[in-house]
């Protein structure tokens, strides 16, 4: 349904986005830039929605006056105040604040310095800079006047002023207050013409809508309007944009937190570094990016605040990081972040926050964001303490090591602090990451000063949240000078079974000499991991710490978790060996794994589709509507599967069917992980499938060919025998009366009875001579003779022909084109077929009326057009294509020109005879009266010459068969057309053809038999090949040829589009030797 009344917006070009829009990048776009918008306007005072009012007044505000690109105007509404962020007492808080500050009165300007390196925000640089200047010049920040304001800035101005007053009184006022405000900008503040749009938009309605939060929520998941500048951008571009915008105004909340976002992503995507085969270091950095974003809604005075929290405001500001994975949550194309980027407050020991989460059930991004916030919180000063050095910070950090951080992680971690952080030789670098958006070219390849590896980082399959181990806790003891174990004593004994602390009774000998050469080998600060077995046999991992001077061992029982890794390596064995093609992909579609059965269904070895995205397989089948119903199925936690068929693609671009069973893995905390597809290769089941049905398809015409040949035998009996027993009787009648009174009657009525029985004779004639003659041409015994013919001459020798044999008064009129009308046709059937017409037309026609004939040449040239119109009662508008069959005859009305009774042949032999010479015959009536046949012959045909091959082209009208038969006519072949209804055989037979081609689409039943027929004997003629269509048989001959056999019995050659020269003429030699070896000529 409409939302606020924004059903639609358009693009610059013209082109119509509808709400809910779906395109990933501007999906990204709006998301972002909502989330900076509400970070802007958000404190412990909650949501004001202040620019999300704006932007859709100005929406509505620009729909109305005619703005092309109100979408432009929606994102600067959710941007204007921009340059507001980090001022004290907000304005957007304070609908009446005085607007005379230094600050608030540079906040436009500031806004606009924000976004005008940033290409993405760039458009909207003018519309903030000015949307606070007056036309009358009285505005600020540079007092500007007239059209030296965007019209933009204007209608942001006065938006900006609606939602003002619309807050400023009690809900009974909101309207009035609302058209005085509008009334205000009228004079001076913004053109009349925007002041009078937005008092007609700004009605009761509406400013209610805008009140209500759940209908702007709704607004905001669901309109999406176009912006231009996302247009060529790549998802690592437009985030790495808009997340530094959005950083900026996070850590604008206070003095004390500026640049943190930003610095914690740049150590976090450093720490990920060395985890690039278990997470995306560029999702880490996102994460960084956005890990306090939830920080906007804790009071500022709590995050100044000198001293310790008092415990009544402890809970407000750990509040912030579930607020962080709120807001994120609402990112469609981040939300896979939100519950790592909320954890990196938890501690490994579980004492942290919002979960207490602890150990791996932390997610490993968590962890990574852990170590980069806290050394950036180390190293910051803060109101309650100055800021520690880099080496004072590492120091700090190693204590925590165990309890705030997680162990496992702590080598690297620190390795890399150690290495890029403050003080530090390549800290260089992460200055110029905080400084990188001063120039036009904002590239975070640069400003991580080497190549980051974007390009495959965004390949890796990122491991998601925890993993799906549950480990047991972490012992502390340390060791002696004299080796003895210090620590609790129960625990010991729980873990190695000993009851003495020495370390060579706990531990054994190999595995005591193993911690003690590590030992020997640590520096301070240092730490080793080592996995051993106690006395007892009972698996431990051991991290052995030199600080201070102490020797540490951190220790666990590795049991659960080696049992674990059994049960893994079992699954794993059964998936490699399983005969079903599996695969497993990251949460993002990325391919993590495969068995050998995937390798053998698509062809990919293992390592080429690792990393890939699984739209790789995609064959263009199924369209984008049919995967994001998946997408959706599977991502649905109350669904999290799908299963279905589908056709995808191997690597060699063949097509294989699949069903394909598929479903979410989530570790122990619910979060997904990736997902698991199984895939069944079902190519040969559904073709086995396809040929029985396309067999029974066959039967089924077959048999329904039976049938109707059964009846038309019937009724061929019934007719024949009727059409011939009438005139016979008649003859018999006449002549037994000639007989019985020749004596008696007077010489002119015997002359009279002789002519009778004559005419009857020769009407009897014709309807057998028409009856042989259709015989012949539906059972390929008909031979045409085709030569070069006048047309213009004979048509009229069949008018003359037609005045002399006619006894009505019906006039015939003959109309031809200026020049001659050549065509190659067989005369005695050309004749036959105009003869027929005309016959028609005179015997319809009323008595003193005219039959006209023409002649012409269409005026695209190929064809020649023969009108036969009479004035008669015409043809039903149901029968212009019935009068066509065979035996159809119109029922006969009373009157001058009614139809008489017929054999009901004529017309279905004009047809064939018209189809045979490559034309078509059609039935219309004349808007006047009458009715008109119409006769189509092509121009382009030439006359076979002795030993001229000939091919029958069975095919619709497209441009390859035209290319087709262009080739074959080049090449020395005589084309012949046939219509697609034409039975291939008595096509074949009729013209002797050495090849026939045809196309499914206009090959029936009994060209499918035909073919089988033929094409099983592989010395017959002719030669038999089929047309196929590139769009259709992608998978180039080879598939076209599979599809073949299953429609045809035998061997049936494929021809791909486009077909070459050289194939054409192989065909031709072919049919050459067949008909040598067959004694036949052309």
């Amino acid at each position: 349904m409409p939302v606020l009344g924004l059903t639609a917006t358009r693009s610059p070009s013209g082109s119509r986005i509808v709400l809910g829009a779906d395109d990933p990048l501007r999906v990204t776009f709006r998301d972002v830039v909502r989330t900076i918008s509400l970070a802007l306007e958000m404190d412990e005072r909650g949501k004001l929605h202040h620019g999300v009012r704006v932007a859709l007044l100005a929406h509505r505000i620009g729909e109305a006056i005619g703005v092309p690109d109100v979408g432009h105007l929606y994102y600067a509404g959710l941007l204007h105040d921009l340059g507001a962020m980090g001022i004290a007492d907000q304005i957007v808080h304070d609908a009446m604040h005085e607007r005379h500050g230094p600050e608030l009165r540079a906040h436009p300007e500031r806004g606009a310095q924000i976004v005008r390196p940033l290409s993405v925000l760039r458009p909207f640089e003018a519309v903030i800079r000015d949307h606070h200047e007056r036309v009358d010049g009285r505005g600020f920040p540079h007092g500007k006047c007239g059209e030296e304001i965007p019209l933009g800035a204007s209608i942001i101005r006065v938006a900006d002023q609606i939602e003002l007053a619309m807050r400023a009184g009690p809900p009974e006022g909101r309207l009035a207050a609302v058209r005085k405000a509008i009334t205000r900008e009228a004079a001076g503040g913004v053109p009349l013409a925007v002041a009078g749009a937005a008092l007609v938009t700004a009605d009761a309605r509406l400013l209610d809508q805008l009140c209500d939060e759940r209908i702007l929520d709704d607004t905001l998941s669901a309109f999406c309007p176009p912006q231009p500048g996302v247009l060529g951008l790549t998802r690592h571009a437009l985030l790495s944009q808009l997340l530094w915008v959005l950083a900026r105004v996070i850590d604008a909340k206070h003095a004390h937190t500026m640049g943190h976002s930003v610095r914690v992503a740049y150590w976090a995507h450093e720490i990920a570094q060395a985890f690039a085969s278990d997470v995306n270091p560029w999702d880490v950095a996102w994460a960084g990016f956005l890990h306090d974003v939830g920080i906007v809604g804790v009071p500022a005075r709590l995050l100044a605040k000198p001293g310790a929290l008092e415990d009544e405001d402890v809970p407000i500001v750990q509040r912030h990081a579930a607020d962080s994975q709120r807001i994120i949550a609402t990112i469609r194309d981040l939300s896979h972040l939100a519950s790592a980027a909320a954890a990196h407050h938890e501690r490994y020991d579980g004492g942290g926050y919002p979960r207490g989460l602890a150990g791996e059930a932390i997610p490993f991004i968590g962890r990574i964001l852990a170590y980069a916030d806290v050394y950036d919180a180390l190293t910051s000063a803060r109101a309650h303490r100055d800021a520690m050095t880099h080496a004072e910070a590492l120091t700090a950090m190693r204590s925590m090591v165990g309890s705030t951080l997680d162990p496992h992680l702590a080598r690297v971690a620190l390795d890399a602090l150690q290495r890029a952080g403050h003080d530090a030789a390549e800290n260089q670098r992460g200055v110029g990451f905080t400084r990188f958006f001063d120039s036009d070219e904002a590239d975070l390849d640069g400003a991580f000063g080497r190549d980051s590896g974007v390009g495959t980082a965004l390949r890796v399959p990122n491991a998601g949240a925890a993993p799906l181990l549950a480990l047991d806790p972490w012992i502390t003891f340390e060791i002696t000078e004299d080796r003895r174990i210090v620590g609790p004593a129960a625990a010991l004994r729980e873990l190695t079974g000993a009851t003495s602390d020495r370390l060579l009774e706990a531990f054994g000998t190999e595995s005591a000499r193993m911690l003690l050469g590590a030992i020997a080998q640590l520096g301070e600060s240092e730490t080793h991991t080592q996995y051993v077995f106690t006395r007892a046999a009972r698996p431990l991992e051991v991290i052995v710490m030199r600080r201070g001077g102490k020797i540490t061992l951190l220790c666990q029982s590795a049991a659960r978790r080696l049992q674990t890794m059994e049960r893994l390596a079992l699954f794993y064995r059964n998936f490699l060996s399983s005969t079903e093609a599996i695969v497993f992909v990251d949460p993002r579609g990325f391919v993590v794994d495969v068995n050998q059965s995937f390798v053998d269904v698509f062809g990919y070895d293992r390592e080429a589709i690792v990393g890939k995205h699984t739209r790789l397989l995609r064959s263009g089948r199924q369209d984008e509507p049919f995967y994001r119903a998946m997408w959706e199925a599977i991502t649905d936690p109350a669904r999290a599967s799908w299963s279905g068929e589908l056709v995808d693609r191997r690597r060699d671009g063949k097509e294989v069917d699949v069903r394909l069973s598929t479903e979410a893995v989530r570790d122990a905390m619910g979060n997904c992980i990736g997902y698991i597809g199984h895939f069944s290769d079902v190519t040969a089941r559904n073709r086995a499938e396809e040929e029985l049905r396309l067999r029974k398809t066959e039967l089924q015409m077959a048999n329904d060919d039976l049938l109707r040949v059964s009846r038309f035998k019937d009724e061929l009996i019934a007719m024949t025998s009727h059409d011939l027993r009438g005139p016979l009787g008649a003859i018999a009648s006449l002549a037994a009366l000639v007989r019985q009174n020749l004596e008696r009657l007077p010489q002119e009525k015997v002359a009279g009875h002789l002519e009778r029985i004559r005419e009857t004779a020769t009407r009897l004639t014709e309807f057998v001579t028409d009856l042989l003659d259709l015989d012949k041409s539906e059972s390929g015994q008909l031979v045409l003779r085709p030569c070069r013919v006048r047309l213009d001459e004979l048509l009229e020798q069949c008018v003359e022909r037609a005045r002399a044999t006619t006894t009505r008064p019906v006039a015939i009129e003959l109309t031809l084109a200026e020049r001659p009308l050549e065509l190659v046709a067989d005369p005695v059937r050309a004749e036959q077929v105009f003869a027929n017409l005309i016959g028609n037309a005179v015997k319809f026609s009323p008595d003193g009326q005219v039959v006209s004939v023409s002649a012409a040449i269409a005026g695209d040239g190929s064809r020649y057009v023969v009108r036969v119109e009479d004035r008669g009662p015409g043809i039903p508008e149901h029968a212009l294509e019935a009068v066509f069959d065979r035996y159809y005859q119109v029922q006969a009305t009373s009157g001058a020109g009614a139809r008489s009774a017929g054999s009901g042949l004529g017309l279905t032999i004009v047809k064939n005879l018209v189809s045979l010479h490559g034309g078509s015959v059609r039935a219309e009536n004349r808007g006047d009266g009458g009715s008109r046949f119409v006769v189509e012959l092509p121009v382009d045909r030439a006359a076979p010459e002795l030993n001229t091959p000939v091919v029958v082209l069975l095919a619709r009208a497209s441009a390859q068969t035209e290319a087709v038969a262009r080739t074959l006519g080049g090449i020395g072949a005589y084309v012949l057309r046939a219509d697609v209804s034409e039975r291939a055989g008595a096509v074949c037979a009729l013209t002797g053809a050495d090849v026939l081609l045809f196309e499914d689409a206009a090959a029936g039943a009994a060209t499918s038999a035909f073919v089988s027929e033929r094409s099983a004997d592989g010395a017959a003629l002719p030669v038999v090949a089929r047309l196929c269509d590139d769009s259709v048989l992608a998978g180039g001959v080879d598939a076209a040829a599979e599809i073949s056999d299953v429609s045809f019995a035998g061997s049936v050659r494929s021809l791909v589009a486009p077909v070459l020269d050289s194939e054409l003429r192989e065909l031709l030699r072919e049919a050459a030797l067949r008909r040598n070896a067959l004694g036949r000529t052309p």
